[in-house]
Protein backbone atom coordinates (compact mmCIF):
# COMPACT_ATOMS: atom_id res chain seq x y z
CA UNK A 1 0.00 0.00 0.00
CA UNK A 2 1.49 3.31 -0.69
CA UNK A 3 1.87 5.72 2.04
CA UNK A 4 0.07 9.33 1.80
CA UNK A 5 2.33 12.07 2.14
CA UNK A 6 1.13 14.82 4.28
CA UNK A 7 3.53 17.58 3.19
CA UNK A 8 4.37 16.57 -0.10
CA UNK A 9 3.95 19.77 -3.20
CA UNK A 10 1.05 19.68 -5.56
CA UNK A 11 3.35 19.44 -8.97
CA UNK A 12 -0.10 21.55 -10.24
CA UNK A 13 -0.62 24.65 -7.33
CA UNK A 14 3.06 24.34 -6.07
CA UNK A 15 1.08 24.02 -2.35
CA UNK A 16 0.88 21.26 0.37
CA UNK A 17 -2.54 19.75 1.89
CA UNK A 18 -2.18 22.32 4.72
CA UNK A 19 -1.13 25.12 2.56
CA UNK A 20 -4.02 24.47 0.70
CA UNK A 21 -6.53 23.84 3.75
CA UNK A 22 -5.33 27.23 5.68
CA UNK A 23 -4.99 29.36 2.81
CA UNK A 24 -8.81 28.56 2.54
CA UNK A 25 -9.56 28.84 6.61
CA UNK A 26 -10.16 25.07 6.51
CA UNK A 27 -10.03 24.59 10.45
CA UNK A 28 -11.56 21.08 10.40
CA UNK A 29 -9.20 19.85 7.29
CA UNK A 30 -5.91 21.66 9.04
CA UNK A 31 -7.04 19.51 11.75
CA UNK A 32 -7.33 16.18 10.60
CA UNK A 33 -3.82 17.14 8.83
CA UNK A 34 -2.25 17.91 12.27
CA UNK A 35 -3.69 15.20 13.51
CA UNK A 36 -1.95 13.23 10.77
CA UNK A 37 1.38 13.96 11.13
CA UNK A 38 1.26 17.15 8.33
CA UNK A 39 4.09 19.89 9.85
CA UNK A 40 3.17 23.06 10.96
CA UNK A 41 6.74 24.30 9.26
CA UNK A 42 6.18 22.62 5.91
CA UNK A 43 6.26 25.52 3.33
CA UNK A 44 4.55 25.69 -0.51
CA UNK A 45 6.77 25.97 -3.59
CA UNK A 46 6.56 30.02 -2.74
CA UNK A 47 8.17 29.41 0.41
CA UNK A 48 5.11 30.09 2.71
CA UNK A 49 4.33 28.33 5.64
CA UNK A 50 0.67 27.54 6.37
CA UNK A 51 0.68 30.03 9.61
CA UNK A 52 1.60 32.55 7.64
CA UNK A 53 -1.03 32.25 4.95
CA UNK A 54 -4.03 32.01 7.39
CA UNK A 55 -3.08 35.09 9.13
CA UNK A 56 -2.95 36.69 5.62
CA UNK A 57 -6.02 35.71 4.53
CA UNK A 58 -7.54 36.62 8.27
CA UNK A 59 -8.50 32.96 9.23
CA UNK A 60 -8.27 33.17 12.99
CA UNK A 61 -9.54 29.79 13.88
CA UNK A 62 -6.87 28.48 11.90
CA UNK A 63 -4.16 30.15 12.93
CA UNK A 64 -4.92 29.70 16.32
CA UNK A 65 -5.40 25.91 15.72
CA UNK A 66 -1.48 25.97 13.85
CA UNK A 67 -0.01 28.22 17.26
CA UNK A 68 -1.80 25.14 18.61
CA UNK A 69 0.51 22.43 16.90
CA UNK A 70 3.66 24.62 17.65
CA UNK A 71 3.70 26.44 14.45
CA UNK A 72 6.80 29.07 14.87
CA UNK A 73 5.65 32.88 15.10
CA UNK A 74 8.69 34.10 13.66
CA UNK A 75 8.52 32.21 10.70
CA UNK A 76 8.98 34.28 7.77
CA UNK A 77 8.18 34.33 4.07
CA UNK A 78 10.49 35.12 1.23
CA UNK A 79 10.53 38.87 1.91
CA UNK A 80 11.17 38.22 5.97
CA UNK A 81 7.74 39.06 7.59
CA UNK A 82 6.61 37.63 9.91
CA UNK A 83 2.90 36.72 10.81
CA UNK A 84 2.38 39.74 13.21
CA UNK A 85 3.66 42.62 10.27
CA UNK A 86 1.01 40.70 7.94
CA UNK A 87 -1.43 40.57 10.54
CA UNK A 88 -0.86 44.18 10.84
CA UNK A 89 -0.37 45.46 7.00
CA UNK A 90 -3.54 43.11 6.38
CA UNK A 91 -5.59 45.12 9.41
CA UNK A 92 -6.67 42.08 10.98
CA UNK A 93 -7.02 43.17 14.32
CA UNK A 94 -8.09 40.11 16.27
CA UNK A 95 -5.41 38.21 14.61
CA UNK A 96 -3.03 40.70 15.48
CA UNK A 97 -3.90 40.77 19.23
CA UNK A 98 -4.01 36.73 19.00
CA UNK A 99 -0.31 37.05 17.67
CA UNK A 100 0.83 39.55 20.35
CA UNK A 101 -0.88 37.43 23.13
CA UNK A 102 0.97 34.62 21.96
CA UNK A 103 4.52 35.97 21.04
Amino acid sequence: MLEVQADKTDTLTGETALTMAATHGNVAVCTVLLLRGASVAAVNRKGVPPLLLSVQEGHWAVAERLIQHQARLEQTDATGRTSLMIAAAEGHVALTELLISKG
